[in-house]
């Protein structure tokens, strides 16, 4: 009953994030861009160094020719990877999005995608650029919680060694410092991409005893499973959890 409730609540809140987005941001043909009602057209994109691009989204044509880092760069820009906000929780959205878009598919197959994706995440600032226009900085907020939610898959987490899940943690952990600075700006939402993926490296790498206690606690695990939603306590939980295992374990590798 109480995780039937928690689902019930769950797409409430994800279902009004979709219509704030739709509604005051980006509006529904940018939201769905992609899907078959939309109309598409380019959005100007803001990168995580600073610069403005006006280019549009990158094509999906010769996805498996591409290097790994362009192609992260077509994934991050694509209309398509929108759809996932309109689903009830994040990973919901992407278990669809993968199977519908040939790019991000393929990203997941790629061995060096880990890799590719760390080196994007650390290039991200957590501050906004002063010239940026509100569509462009609503793209850069949507592209933090993207790319944190492609980082704490399976696949590419299987894809890093000790250093590098540790490096991503540490560098997930300043990511998080530098969204509750900017907390007007990132608010809980972006604060709850940045925890999750934490939670997920340490789930995945057995540290920090958080599977444990994942597997007693239904608000924890539904956190760690779905996103997008955190029940009190769950954030302090593996923050502090997290703190532990870098002054702890991560120091050794």
């Amino acid at each position: 009953m109480w995780n039937l409730a928690y689902r019930a609540v769950h797409s409430v809140v994800w279902l009004a994030l979709a219509g704030i987005l739709s509604g005051c941001c980006l509006g529904t043909d940018v939201l769905f861009k992609g899907s078959p009602t939309s109309v598409e057209r380019p959005v100007p994109r803001a990168t995580g160094y600073g610069q403005e691009q006006h280019s549009g989204f990158a094509s999906e044509d010769g996805v498996q020719t591409m290097n790994t880092s362009d192609l992260v760069e077509t994934v991050m820009s694509h209309p398509k990877m929108f759809e996932i906000f309109a689903f009830s929780s994040p990973q919901q959205g992407f278990n669809v999005v993968r199977e519908r878009f040939d790019a991000l598919s393929e990203l997941l197959r790629r061995q060096d995608a880990g890799k590719a994706m760390l080196a994007r995440y650390r290039d991200m600032s957590t501050e906004a650029g002063p010239s940026w226009s509100p569509d462009q900085v609503e793209e850069w907020l949507l592209s933090f919680q993207r790319l944190e939610l492609i980082l704490a898959q399976d696949e590419v987490l299987a894809q890093l060694d000790q250093v590098q899940l540790c490096a991503l943690l540490n560098e997930a952990r300043k990511k998080l410092e530098g969204k509750r600075r900017s907390e007007d700006l990132h608010g809980t939402t972006g604060e709850i991409a940045t925890v999750r993926l934490m939670g997920r490296i340490l789930q995945f790498a057995h540290w920090g005893d958080l599977d444990r206690v994942a597997a007693g606690n239904d608000d924890l695990r539904l956190f760690l499973d779905e996103g997008g939603f955190s029940f009190p306590g769950v954030v302090d939980e593996i923050a502090t959890r997290s703190e532990t295992v870098l002054s702890g374990r991560c120091t050794q590798e």
